[in-house]
């Protein structure tokens, strides 16, 4: 291994996604991407509907890709946390169901019933576009 690591853990309501070590982390805030780095800052951050990457550098190639939707992003010494709302491992992925469940959604966007309505559309058009992001090819 080479160069310092964090401890990266990522937990759903419903589960534990990921617990390990890796050279970086790529997640979408509430304002904006951020890159995490070891050695970075201490830092709370609200998170919001996008990619999260989890990259190995040091320990093997590549990087391990979510779709979350929003939650919290912790950082503290080595240690990066993400409590997220709900999220969904690359692996995990229906792209022919996101795509679907994306048109619909694009499709209700031209028509919002509210500010509210047009608000969770926005955020679904969101989530179902990451998840196509990061979906494994056929």
């Amino acid at each position: 291994m080479s160069g310092p690591l964090f401890e990266v853990e990522l937990v759903s309501p419903v589960r534990p996604l990921f617990r390990g070590e890796a050279g970086g982390v790529v997640a979408e805030s509430h304002d904006g991407q951020m890159g995490l780095l070891p050695g970075h800052t201490p830092l709370l951050s609200l998170l919001g509907t996008g990619v999260v990457r989890v990259h190995y550098a040091g320990l093997k190639e590549g990087d391990e890709r979510f779709a979350v939707r929003g939650g919290f992003l912790q950082v503290l010494g080595r240690k990066v946390t993400l409590l997220v709302t709900d999220a969904v491992r690359a692996a995990e992925v229906d792209a022919g169901k996101a795509r679907a469940a994306l048109e619909k959604t694009l499709t209700a966007l031209q028509h919002p019933k509210s500010d509210a309505d047009f608000e969770r559309l926005l955020d679904e058009r969101r989530w179902f576009e990451a998840q196509i992001r990061i979906a494994k090819p056929l």
